[in-house]
This record gives structure tokens, C-alpha cells and sequence, in this order.
């Protein structure tokens, strides 16, 4: 009898890979978001990217969930979105960012600050920050058939005492 755990390897390997038709999905989402508030649109990097997908990578064999250094490849401090699911084929790359943009719901306009930077609108305000000019994405599987989504941006966003738009 096969472990059940080494079929889901076999068949949905850890390390799954950011499709272009992923990469142009999650940029236009950005970018519909961004133009409902007037900022600019960003544009795709490979580099932040790479960045996200490393570690997708790395926290889908975590049991739980947390922040990188954020800080990209090239010493840049980038901004970080994460999310998790327990299923994969429930759940997409377009699924994390409606999570994110949800968010909206919960923001008032005005200044980020301490307390809600970074916890129930912190994903939203990243998504349209004004400085923000570039974005990636990495996605991975985990071993019991989850999946993890990174996003990563330059400038990051989330600042102290700043209006995000």
C-alpha cells in the first residue's frame, strides 16, 4: 500500500512555478485595483519574482506561516503578501489576490498605522500603494497538497504615518 503522502509528491510536486497566464492574471488584478483608487499601474519583474518564489518555496514545507526579511536579491526592501490554502485544487492564484483586495472592505481612508498596516488591510494598501511601481509572484504546493502564494513589491508600501493612495 502506497503512502499517501508520497502519491501527492508523485503527483503535485512541492515546487510548482508561476505561469505566464498566472503572471498576467495576478498584474492585471494589480493593476484594476490600482486604477479604482488613480495610481499607476505596475509593471512584472522577474527578479521580484524569483524572490517570491523562493520562498513560496521554502514556507511550503513550514507548519505555519510567516514573513521573510523582505528584503529581494538585490538588498532592495521590498512589501510582502502571503497566503495559504490546506487545498489546492480549490483554490488559485486568483483566489489569494481576491483575499487581499477583500481587505478594502475593512479599510477607511487615512494614514497606515501601527495597528492596521499590517494586519486586516495591510494586504489591500501593498496592492495599491502609490510608490509601488513593480511586482512578482512565486506559488509552491505543500507536501499534504495546499498551496502557498507569495507576492512580492517595489518600493514597498505599508508606511507609518503615510496615505497609501
Amino acid at each position: 500500500m502506497y503512502n499517501i503522502v508520497a502519491l501527492l509528491l508523485i503527483s503535485f510536486p512541492i515546487f510548482a512555478q508561476v505561469t505566464p497566464s498566472d503572471s498576467s492574471k495576478i498584474l492585471d488584478l494589480h493593476n484594476k485595483a490600482r486604477k479604482e483608487v488613480g495610481v499607476g499601474p505596475l509593471v512584472w519583474s522577474t527578479a521580484l519574482s524569483n524572490y517570491a518564489q523562493q520562498w513560496a518555496n521554502y514556507l511550503s514545507s513550514k507548519p505555519k506561516i510567516f514573513h521573510s526579511k523582505c528584503v529581494d536579491l538585490n538588498g532592495r526592501a521590498v512589501g510582502e503578501n502571503i497566503y495559504w490554502s490546506s487545498s489546492y485544487e480549490i483554490h488559485n492564484i486568483t483566489d489569494a489576490f481576491r483575499a487581499w483586495y477583500d481587505e478594502r472592505n475593512q479599510y477607511t481612508y487615512g494614514k497606515i498605522k501601527a495597528r492596521n498596516g499590517r494586519n486586516m488591510i495591510g494586504h489591500y494598501t501593498q496592492i495599491v500603494w502609490r510608490d509601488t511601481k513593480e511586482v512578482g509572484a512565486g506559488i509552491a504546493r505543500t507536501p499534504s497538497g495546499g498551496f502557498v502564494v507569495v507576492t512580492s513589491y517595489y518600493p514597498a508600501g505599508n508606511i507609518i504615518d503615510e496615505l497609501p493612495y
